[in-house]
């Protein structure tokens, strides 16, 4: 039974709780219960854009707030008084009411560790709102402060949740200086952020429209009052709004840093207005929809630095001769006072202020004030009249100089202001541009609002002055200085002041008129592009407004861009350019950009810059006002700035450049964003890796490597146990090690502890640790020199070649390695195998001591006249043979005889000629053609881009051989041999019985070049299922044999003779999606296997550009293939193998463009490069190691070297570059080019397409001749013989005195003409359309 007190008791406090639910309700409102328990569906959604009323031309003005005491914030007691509550009667409530809500950013303002750089997260993404109710997400950030209607909207779609923003709302976290707030917006129609400190402020304003950006103010507000009373524009974000790396969707942020309330966007600073103190409420009012908020502890961007720096020249006004009014007053150091007449104006004449910033600094300026730039004769052409800072003004106007008077000035005021009471700025700065002048305004002289730009033609602009209107009766002007800046930069024309007698332009109105008088004018001692740009500079100092201000500028950029002057400083006169140049116009601003990254890809040739970086850094941050949003960035610079770097191993930085990339939105395409996502992936790690740690990150089977890593353990731990006994000085212990180890089951590959991207075979990695530490071969002479010459005698006598080639490769630089290379020169010479024994005596001289030292360099000067070589240095003391001595003249004799006896043929074409003697005019005259089997549907596109890009397909399947005065060519079905002295086809090879051919284009870009012998030639032609090995007789081209292969076995590279055998790459399948690269020695006569070996193991992605060349070296072979480059010894034994970057074909078509390059060696260099590629490595011919490293963005290829320099060739110019250091030794801009070119000594062909004078769309070929040691143009040759809408030439070469190239008309045409370039026979006066010489 319940005791009646009890049960009382009980009631009260169920009647408490219920009394505690109705009030709790009325006490957490509306914006609570009402909106916050709606399910999401049934809420208001925003308006269409179709629904939403057209925004107005000016801002949306703040709302009403409330007074400044009750911007605090509000207590429950307060709520309630409101509502009419009493505290008493709330007081269970406020017993049981539980401790206040924590939010989620509190806890970044509670972390003690210092700020993050912004750099390290103003490019991160954020996270977006999560949480069954967006809203009660949202108002963790945000308090609703809308009157009877919700600020926050819920909005759902196929991205997730999104808020609206349909009001006014104010921020919860403080915006202290040590954080930012992140803001991620999916819609922005019009958006106010305003940010109070006590009475002062500061609003930054979003207009939508036609013109979109941001707005900056000045706030104040009088004690007590929450409505501004004085609001002043400060800044604008002079375009940088609509760079699309901005406004696409990117967070924006806002911090407070050094003064100043700031928005940014990544790295970007859109606005900055300066704050005196830290904002105390932070307001956000507008129509837009959030994506998600986030608030990080950073100190915010770095503010940017002055626009224009330089050297200023501060005009003593006192001695300035003052006109149409006089100097009044003059206070050394401080002011100088001009008194005015009303209606009237007072100016003094300047220097030239041609491409000049003008900057006046006046003191107590009185609204109505006008300072203007004019003629020489006080004439004001444009004028920078203030105005009183209003909530709604500038302070000032800009424009072409009018009569103004009083009552017009006052009309610009709003009536509620006084104007006499309100100061208007006390700064006004003019830079006279290319055709105009632009205008800014400030109060303190470092924060500039910009006025826009005004345009002239010819406005002689020689005088500053001021103005009064009529009706105004303060006609006295202090100015505290007049500052003169010139165009930064203008010092990189210091070369051109020697030029002098500039002719007199004035009144020239047109281009052409002023390019006929300077040309008519130029001296002959001044080379003509020197003296354009010295004229275009004086005519732009005179006067930057002439109507052809523009062109000369381009002009002057042309100049700096081939002056060779420092990238730095061409980049920065560049950006100051820009200042001068009306932009608004879309192309001129494409050519701009496209200067840009023209510039920064040239400076990365020079100094490895970043060009990516360069650019959007550069762009993203000048003031370049457009009528529409235009992108920054680009994805080819990107794409070759990455690979760049990833080639160079800074995957930090890739990962970085590429997250910056994604949140610039630079990828355009799916390929494109493909690409990203493929590197990203490549840089974090193996794709097995992260596929088995992960099957959801797993890649598409195309992004992997074609090169399947195979690491031998074995020798892998070997090599580490080794390096380690050697690294602690352990030599007699690893000496130990070295006799006791198993050489002979070591034969595969392991890293090389020195080149992370390259794998080593033992012997090699051996060789290399003896040279790098000698003690080790003296201590294995010293204990154990006695084992290794028995070791050595054993396989001697048993004639056990491969046994004496262990002991040799085990122990390297000892005596008895020395003896066993010489025993193994010797039996290879002695049976014919000349390239084996060079190889063997070279091993044996680099560690051999004096006394066997002249008969090894004779037995090697033997060796290599026997494979017709006399390269190397002559004898000069008797050489000693057996019982035998030689004079070194007579052993000379004989070297020459024997090699002499060598048959000379070329891999390459001949190069004889002296270009010197090519005669002037020529034209090209036909000798043959080239025709015949030539495959299947030569029109169908079989690789994707080479249709798109123009690449001459059949120019770059074509292969030529020359020997003497024989050219055989192979277009890969058929072979055909020309007597070169007539011209005449001597044979073509049948076709291959019952064999169908492939399509032309299969195997697309890949020629396959004949190897020639005394009487055959070998071959691979194309005809299914796989490429058959072909040996034809060189006198008629009838087939000798044949060897073919069965489906999915190729062979892959061209036959190369080695030794008397032929080498040939084949691979064969090896397992799911994976081939066995192999080693196929034949025999020349016959085409039987003589021996063949397994080499690496690639992906079949390989077979998407099927590209692989091999290259003879006096000691094996280099080849490349699948992304990497390796080297076979003379026995056919992997030395070395490098690994290079390989872009998927799927993400990297471009690769079409670029030539199939094979290894380039280079005295004891050798150069590499890939498909696709930027990058050109340089790596030591023996040990593969790198030596230098380049980024070459639009490589096409190399066309060969001359004096330790490497002459390139890429899709917009020709260069050359020192094969010691990498170094750039000059380059021009050129092209577009055509297949043909060729390199002779010190001098340089190549051939580019010229427009015909007619018919209209028609092009000739260009015969171009420079010097290849410094880039300078010698002669150019047209040939208007060979106009088609889209010719082809190539390949070019020489005979004797003789020049030939292969040519053809248009893009589908598998057939060639092969032509002669003879002297023209001119019988009359040259006529237009007949070849021309241009001579510099």
């Amino acid at each position: 039974m319940i005791r009646p007190s009890t049960a009382l008791t009980r009631f009260g406090q169920l009647a408490g709780v219920a009394v505690l639910l109705i009030l709790g309700y009325q006490w957490i409102g509306p914006s609570l219960f009402r909106f916050g328990v709606q399910p999401v569906r049934d809420r208001p959604q925003p308006l269409a854009d179709a629904e939403r009323p057209p925004a107005s031309e000016r801002p949306p003005e703040p709302v009403s707030v409330r007074s400044a005491a009750s911007l605090q914030p509000e207590t429950p007691s307060q709520v309630m008084e409101a509502q009419g509550l009493s505290t008493e009667a709330a007081g269970t409530s406020a017993a049981a009411q539980s401790t206040p809500r924590r939010f989620s950013w509190q806890q970044t303002l509670d972390d003690q560790s210092p700020p993050v750089a912004y750099r390290s997260i103003c490019f991160a993404p954020l996270r977006p709102i999560s949480g069954r109710d967006p809203v009660e997400w949202m108002e963790e950030w945000m308090e609703d402060l809308g009157e009877g209607s919700s600020s926050l909207i819920a909005v759902e779609g196929d991205a997730g949740h999104r808020v609206a923003l349909q009001g006014r709302v104010r921020l919860r976290p403080p915006l202290r200086s040590d954080v930012s707030l992140r803001l991620e917006f999916e819609r922005l129609d019009q958006l106010v952020l305003q940010a109070w400190s006590g009475l002062t402020g500061a609003s930054l304003i979003y207009r939508s429209g036609d013109k979109a950006g941001w707005e900056g103010y000045l706030l104040e507000r009088q004690d007590g009052q929450g409505n501004p009373s004085l609001r002043q524009l400060v800044a604008r974000d002079e375009g940088r709004w609509m760079r699309r790396e901005v406004s696409n969707g990117q967070p924006l942020a806002l911090c407070y840093r050094q003064g100043h309330l700031i928005l940014s966007c990544g790295q970007t600073v859109l606005l900055q207005v300066p704050m005196p103190g830290e904002p105390q409420d932070v307001f956000l009012d507008g129509s837009a929809t959030l994506r998600a908020v986030d608030l990080v502890r950073s100190l915010g961007p770095s503010l940017p630095e002055a626009a224009l720096s330089g050297a200023a020249q501060s005009l003593p006004l006192e001695t300035l001769h003052w006109m149409g009014g006089r100097l009044s007053e003059v206070d050394p150091g401080k002011t100088t006072t001009l008194s005015v007449g009303q209606g009237g104006a007072v100016w003094a004449a300047l220097p030239k202020l041609g491409m000049t910033e003008v900057v006046v600094e006046l003191v107590n300026a009185h609204a109505g004030l006008g300072v203007f730039l004019g003629e020489r004769e006080g004439r004001p052409r444009c004028v920078v009249r203030l105005l009183p800072s209003t909530i709604n003004a500038a302070g000032a106007t800009f424009g072409h100089a009018n009569p103004a008077t009083a009552a017009e000035v006052d009309e610009a005021f709003p009536d509620k202001v006084d104007v006499r009471k309100v100061e208007p700025p006390q700064w006004v700065r003019l830079v006279v541009g290319c055709g105009g002048v632009r205008g800014w305004v400030s109060q303190d002289g470092q924060h500039w609002l910009s006025l826009g730009r005004v345009a002239f033609e010819s406005a002689r602009l020689a005088a500053v002055g001021f103005m009064v209107p009529e009706g105004i009766t303060a006609n006295a002007v202090s100015v505290r200085r007049v500052t003169l800046r010139p165009l930064p930069g203008l010092e990189i024309f210091s070369p051109l002041n020697e030029v002098v007698a500039m002719p007199d332009v004035d009144g020239v109105k047109q281009m052409k008129a002023w390019e006929l008088l300077i040309k008519q004018a130029r001296p002959p001692r001044v080379a003509a592009e020197d003296w354009f740009a010295a004229c275009a500079l004086h005519t732009l100092r005179s006067d930057s407004t002439v109507p052809y201000a523009t062109p000369l500028m381009e002009l002057l950029l042309d100049w700096v861009m081939a002056s060779g002057v420092e990238a730095r400083r061409q980049f920065q006169f560049l950006q100051a350019a820009t200042w001068l140049l009306d932009l608004s116009e879309s192309h001129h601003l494409v050519a701009i950009v496209d200067r840009f990254y023209r510039l920064a890809e040239d400076w990365s040739r020079l100094e490895g810059a970043e060009p990516y970086r360069l650019v959007r850094a550069a762009l993203l941050q000048l003031p370049i006002v457009t009528s529409g949003m235009f992108p920054v960035t680009r994805f080819e610079p990107l794409r070759n700035e990455l690979l760049h770097e990833m080639s160079t191993g800074k995957l930090g930085h890739v990962l970085a450049v590429a997250h910056r990339a994604k949140f610039d939105r630079t990828a355009g395409t799916r390929q494109e964003e493909d690409w990203l996502a493929w590197i990203q992936a490549h840089v974090r790690g193996p794709f097995s890796e992260q596929s088995a740690a992960d099957p959801a990150a797993r890649v598409p089977r195309d992004w992997e490597h074609p090169f399947v890593v195979d690491v031998h353990r074995e020798t892998y731990n070997a090599l580490a146990e080794l390096h380690a006994l050697v690294t602690d000085g352990a030599l007699a212990d690893a000496s130990e090690w070295l006799v006791n180890l198993d050489f002979q089951k070591l034969n595969g590959l392991a890293p090389d502890p020195v080149d992370k991207n390259l794998w080593v075979s033992l012997p090699l990695s051996l060789r290399l640790l003896c040279r790098q530490v000698p003690g080790l071969p003296r201590v294995l002479n010293e204990r154990h020199g006695d084992l290794i010459r028995l070791r050595l005698e054993e396989a001697m006598n048993a004639n056990q070649q491969a046994m004496v080639r262990r002991v040799s490769e085990q122990f390297p630089g000892t005596t008895g390695a020395v003896a066993g290379y010489r025993w193994l020169g010797d039996h290879a010479l002695i049976s014919g195998r000349f390239v084996a024994a060079e190889t063997s005596y070279r091993y044996a001289l680099g560690d051999a001591d004096e006394s066997v030292r002249p008969r090894l360099k004779a037995c090697l000067r033997l060796a290599q006249s026997l494979r017709g070589s006399t390269a190397g240095e002559p004898l000069t003391a008797p050489v000693q043979i057996g019982q035998m001595s030689i004079d070194p003249v007579e052993f000379e004799e004989l070297v020459e005889e024997l090699a002499g006896r060598v048959p000379r043929h070329s891999q390459e074409v001949s190069q004889e000629a002296d270009p010197t003697s090519l005669p002037t005019p020529l034209e090209a005259v036909s000798r043959g053609r080239f025709e015949g089997p030539a495959g299947d549907s030569p029109q169908q596109q079989v690789t994707p881009g080479v249709t798109r890009s123009g690449v001459p397909w059949a120019d770059r399947q074509l292969a030529t051989v020359v020997e003497d005065q024989m050219l055989y060519v192979s277009n890969r079905f058929h072979v055909a041999a020309y007597n070169l002295s007539s011209g005449q086809r001597m044979w073509q090879n049948e076709p291959l019985p019952d064999k169908r051919p492939f399509r032309s284009r299969d195997w697309s870009l890949t020629p396959m070049r004949p190897c020639l012998t005394e009487e055959r030639l070998f071959t691979r032609l194309l005809y299914r299922p796989s490429p058959v090995l072909v040996c034809l007789d060189k006198s008629d081209g009838s087939l000798i044999w044949t060897r073919e292969l069965p489906r999915d076995v190729w062979f892959v590279s061209d036959p190369l003779l080695k030794s008397r055998e032929l080498w040939v790459l084949q691979t064969r399948p090896a397992g799911p999606h994976q081939m066995d690269l192999r080693l196929l020695v034949l025999d020349p006569d016959t085409g039987g296997v003589i021996r063949q070996k397994d080499l690496i193991r690639i992906r079949d992605v390989w077979k998407d550009v099927r590209y692989c060349a091999l290259v003879d070296l006096p000691d094996g072979i280099a080849a490349s293939v699948a992304g990497v480059t390796f080297r076979l010894d003379s026995t056919g034994a992997l030395s070395w193998l490098r690994r290079h970057v390989m872009v998927p074909v799927r993400l990297a078509q471009g690769w079409v463009t670029q030539y199939l390059q094979p290894p380039l060696p280079v005295g004891d260099r050798m150069l590499l490069t890939q498909p696709g590629a930027a990058d050109v490595e340089c790596v030591d011919l023996v040990s593969g190691r790198l030596h230098w490293r380049c980024f070459e963005p639009g490589l096409s290829r190399w066309i060969g070297s001359v004096n330790e320099c490497v002459i390139y060739q890429t899709q917009t110019g020709i260069g050359a570059r020192s094969m010691r250091d990498g170094s750039l030794q000059w380059q021009r801009r050129e092209g577009p080019w055509l297949s043909a070119a060729c390199l002779k000594g010190t001098h340089l062909l190549v051939t580019s397409l010229h427009e015909a004078d007619d018919p209209p769309n028609w092009f000739e070929p260009k015969l171009s001749r420079f010097d290849a040691l410094s880039g300078r143009p010698l002669k150019t040759w047209l040939l208007p013989e060979l106009a088609d809408p889209a010719p082809r030439m190539g390949p070019l070469w020489t005979t004797g005195k003789a020049w030939w190239a292969f040519v053809g008309r248009g893009p589908n045409d598998p057939f060639r003409d092969l032509v002669e370039l003879r002297p023209r026979v001119v019988e009359r006066p040259p006529q237009p359309q007949e070849s021309i010489l241009h001579e510099n």
